[in-house]
């Protein structure tokens, strides 16, 4: 299993963002919005899925797989895909 992680920004309000990929597929994405949305319930609901990446991860170990986790160059606000 290969896993990505890369941080974009800031932006010219400040905020930035980080995007996860697993095995080249986006599966986790949050980024920096208004303060009052930052939360749980809204901006961080994408939090919810940690669990299941965990699963993820977990059921490929107990299939044999290599884990490779590599944290690419950040990049600019810009160019989040």
């Amino acid at each position: 299993m290969r896993i990505t992680t890369q941080v974009f920004g800031p932006n010219d309000d400040g905020w930035d963002g980080m995007v996860i990929c697993i095995n080249g597929h986006e599966r986790f994405r949050i980024t920096a919005g208004e303060a009052e949305d930052f939360s749980v319930r809204r901006d961080l609901s994408v939090c919810l899925g940690i669990p299941s990446l965990l699963s993820i991860a977990h059921e490929a170990g107990q299939n044999g797989e290599d884990l490779e986790i590599t944290r690419l160059p950040d990049r600019p606000w810009e160019e989040m895909p």
